[in-house]
């Protein structure tokens, strides 16, 4: 990464488990690397709830350059 913090186009992966089912559920956004606060952030949101548990998670991050495609992502330009 070319900063020590970068805005990067983040992917969490995340295992979930519940009293009856396992499942995964994957995000993707643009985060502040390498400290992730939006990540951890939707981490802390999962783990709030009383019925669902955190088994693994995995955090990847791509960099943005001036060639990077952000179709679909949501973002506010200042």
């Amino acid at each position: 990464m070319a900063h020590e913090i970068d805005y990067v186009i983040t992917e969490l992966t995340v295992e979930i488990l519940t009293s009856s089912n396992i499942g995964r559920a994957s995000f993707i956004f643009i985060d502040l690397a390498p400290h992730f606060p939006k990540a951890n952030n939707m981490l802390d949101k999962i783990d709030e709830k009383e019925d669902a548990f955190i088994k693994d998670y995995s955090i990847s991050s791509t960099e943005i350059t001036e060639h990077t495609d952000l179709t679909g992502l949501e973002f506010v330009k200042h």
